[in-house]
This record gives C-alpha cells, sequence and structure tokens, in this order.
C-alpha cells in the first residue's frame, strides 16, 4: 500500500539539491585543481600564458583555488543531509555550537589572522599554500559572525533547508547573477560602439591602440595610462555610474535571494524568510569576497578589511528582501516587496556609485587629473567616509530588524530557548536546491 502512495515532495527537491550540489561540488574542485596545477607549473618557471600577456600572480591562483577548494567544502553538508533525505534517514535539527565556537567569539580571532597573514606574505613559498587559507579565514569569520547577528534566535528550519539555502546563495546566485551581468555588460558595449562610430575622433584613438593591445605590448600600468584620460570623460563616468549603481543592483538583489525564491510555494514565516535571506546573502558574500581577494601583503589585508563591510550590505539587504518575499507569499504584501526591493537597489546602488567615484578620483589625483564631472571632484574626497557610514547605518538596522522579528518568531513557534531555534521537523517546506 505504501508503495502506491506518493512520494513526500520533500523527496523530490531532495535529489535535485543532492544532484545538483554534487555537480556543483565537482565543478568547483575541478576549477581548484585546474588554478593549482596552473600556479604549480608557473612557480617551476615554466611560461604557460600567451606570449606578450602577462601571467596572473602566483598567489592569485593559490587564493582562487583555495576559495574554491572551501566553498566546496561548504556545500558537502547540503549534499549529506539531502541524501539522508533521500535514504529516509530522520534530518533532525541543528546541533548546538560549544561556547568556543560560537562566532560572537570566533570574531575575536579575526585580527590574528589579518597579522599572521600579513607576515607570512612576506615570504613567496610559504605564502603560496597558507595565506589561501588564511584568506578562507580572514572572509569566512565576518561572515559568519554578521550572519550570527542577524538571524540570533530567529528560525534557521533544519540543518537541509538551512545548508542548501546558504548553498544557493554561495554557488547558484553567483553562477547566475554572473550570466546576467555579462549580457547586460555586452549591450552597454553595443551602445558604446555604436556611440562612437558617429565619433571620428575617438574612431582615430582607439584604432592607434588596437595593434598594440593585440600584440600584447600594453602592459597593465600602461593600460591604465591609456585609460585614465577616458576615466576624465564626463560621458564615461556616467555610462559607468549607470551600469554599476542601477543595472549591477537591479540584477543582483533580485538574485541574491535565490535560496528564498527556491521556497515560494511552501509556507515560510516572515522571521524565517529573513534568516533564509541572511543565509543566502552570507553565502553570497563569501563566494564574491573570495573571488574578489587581494593578491597579498598589505594589499590582502587591506582588500580583505574592507570586504567585511560589503559582507553588511550583502546579509542584511538579501535577509530583508527574504522577509518581504515572504510577506508577499503569505499576506500578500506586493506593495510593500516593491517598496523593499526599491530600497535595497538603491541602498546598494549608491554603495557602488561611491566605491567607483572613490577609485576614479584617486587614480586620476594620482596622476595629477582633475575630473570633467564635477561630481567626482566633489564627492570623491568624501566617498570613504560616505560608505562607512551606510555601513554603519545598515548594520544598526540589521540588528534592529533582528529584534524586532524575535518576538513574533517565538510567539509563532511556541519558543522560549534564546538561542538560535530551529523550525519544527514537521512544520519546514521542501528544502532548497542547492
Amino acid at each position: 500500500m505504501s508503495d502506491t502512495q506518493p512520494k513526500d515532495p520533500r523527496y523530490w527537491f531532495s535529489i535535485w539539491q543532492f544532484v545538483l550540489t554534487l555537480l556543483a561540488i565537482l565543478g568547483l574542485v575541478s576549477g581548484a585543481g585546474i588554478a593549482f596545477i596552473f600556479g604549480l607549473v608557473t612557480s617551476l618557471g615554466i611560461n604557460t600564458a600567451t606570449p606578450g600577456v602577462e601571467q596572473p600572480p602566483l598567489l592569485t591562483l593559490f587564493l582562487f583555488a583555495g576559495g574554491l577548494v572551501a566553498s566546496a567544502l561548504l556545500l558537502t553538508p547540503s549534499a549529506y543531509y539531502a541524501l539522508r533525505r533521500i535514504n529516509g534517514h530522520p534530518i533532525g535539527h541543528s546541533p548546538r555550537l560549544p561556547w568556543l565556537l560560537r562566532p560572537s567569539l570566533l570574531i575575536f580571532l579575526l585580527p590574528v589572522v589579518l597579522l599572521f597573514g600579513y607576515w607570512i606574505a612576506q615570504i613567496p613559498p610559504l605564502s603560496w599554500f597558507l595565506l589561501p587559507i588564511l584568506n578562507v579565514l580572514a572572509i569566512g569569520l565576518p561572515v559568519l559572525w554578521l550572519l550570527y547577528l542577524a538571524s540570533r534566535s530567529l528560525p534557521l528550519g533544519s540543518p537541509q533547508r538551512m545548508w542548501g539555502v546558504f548553498g544557493s546563495g554561495l554557488v547558484l546566485g553567483p553562477a547566475i547573477i554572473l550570466v546576467l551581468e555579462i549580457l547586460a555588460m555586452v549591450a552597454f558595449i553595443v551602445i558604446g560602439v555604436l556611440t562612437i562610430i558617429n565619433q571620428p575622433q575617438l574612431m582615430n584613438q582607439i584604432r592607434e591602440l588596437i595593434p598594440s593591445i593585440q600584440q600584447g605590448r600594453l602592459s597593465q600600468e600602461q593600460f591604465i595610462q591609456v585609460l585614465l584620460p577616458w576615466l576624465a570623460k564626463p560621458g564615461v563616468i556616467l555610462a559607468a555610474l549607470i551600469f554599476v549603481g542601477v543595472v549591477v543592483p537591479l540584477i543582483e538583489e533580485a538574485v541574491k535571494p535565490i535560496g528564498v525564491w527556491l521556497l515560494v510555494a511552501f509556507d515560510l514565516s516572515p522571521a524565517a524568510g529573513f534568516t533564509a535571506g541572511a543565509l543566502s546573502g552570507a553565502g553570497y558574500a563569501f563566494f564574491e569576497s573570495l573571488a574578489l581577494g587581494g593578491s597579498g601583503g598589505g594589499d590582502w589585508t587591506a582588500a580583505v578589511s574592507a570586504r567585511i563591510a560589503t559582507g553588511v550590505i550583502h546579509i542584511f539587504n538579501t535577509a530583508l528582501m527574504g522577509w518581504a518575499l515572504t510577506r508577499a507569499w503569505q499576506e500578500k504584501r506586493y506593495l510593500n516587496l516593491g517598496l523593499t526591493y526599491l530600497a535595497v537597489v538603491l541602498v546598494h546602488g549608491a554603495w557602488n556609485s561611491l566605491a567607483v567615484i572613490s577609485a576614479i578620483n584617486d587614480l586620476l589625483s594620482q596622476q595629477g587629473l582633475q575630473p570633467s564631472l564635477s561630481l567626482v571632484a566633489r564627492i570623491g574626497p568624501i566617498a570613504p567616509y560616505l560608505l562607512g557610514g551606510i555601513t554603519l547605518v545598515m548594520f544598526i538596522l540589521m540588528l534592529w530588524m533582528n529584534w524586532r522579528l524575535r518576538p513574533k518568531s517565538q510567539a509563532a513557534a511556541g519558543a522560549t530557548n534564546p538561542d538560535i531555534t530551529a523550525e519544527s521537523q514537521n512544520n519546514e517546506p521542501p528544502q532548497a536546491v542547492l
């Protein structure tokens, strides 16, 4: 009789979660292997690059390989719990962490990791193998701490759902975003080409550069020198600001809560939607920071330290979208969803625009050039302080939202435990794919 009954929907979701997670792990491990072998071969003095083209720094290759391995390892719990569900084994609840391993304590290791990483980067052969580990810790500890603050005392769901949603933000979200942003970039390039065709003077300048670029005669520094006069043009600056301040946020803020979107058909409370969004945003923040890591030394220390601020933006924005999505699905609050999406896009757009303005202003100032767009000249020097202010405000709002959702979450679940809780196994929705 039981053999003729339809399978629990969670069974089929678990199959998809298991299969796609295994494929993602395979892809990440393969990419890490290629980067590691390429770096190892290069370290032996074998030139594997195209003639005239600079090879990527060795440490960058090893950092990239280490990041891919770490991402693959973080996907394994998702596959493990999905397999348990497929085999009919109980999933249980998330285990309680020993007090020494709580994020509120682990975050104090961050200064030690940064200092040790700065020192170890001065010893090239050793840094190739140790700095990738420290890089993962330097990026992962702040993300874990921020996730803890965003989700503390709120429902995280079963371990399968928790790791599945995190894995969606770690791999699936970045993959979709990359494709969409490449398509958007192509559209911008087409528009730029059509604009340049109608300006003979610009066409002549580009024709003079094409042979040098094709023959690889331009080093990175020379290429920057070529770009600097263009960065001072108002049209180029405005195009860059539109792309990073409007197009990119519109894409990323819609896709980052991919782990929540995959739970659209199921009964998820707003508090659970907030934590699911935080999990998905944490996965995205972790992968993006690994992909944009520094190259070592002081640059590495500054780069990984700066990524803490972007982690605040990604985790809180995505948590807020998760909260708004579940309210729209359960309470028909579609206007609230639209306003929330507009708000997170504006915050993300302001952050990206300020970062670009600051970078352009610094590049031009170093070369003694002045941007023709007065906006850059006025805002550029104070952009870092404005970025710090946005980060602080978003951090405070994240803590406030967590505090605001706790009473409703505990009342709905009948819970009084002040620690991070899991939703009832009997009421949990099917897990997110990945």
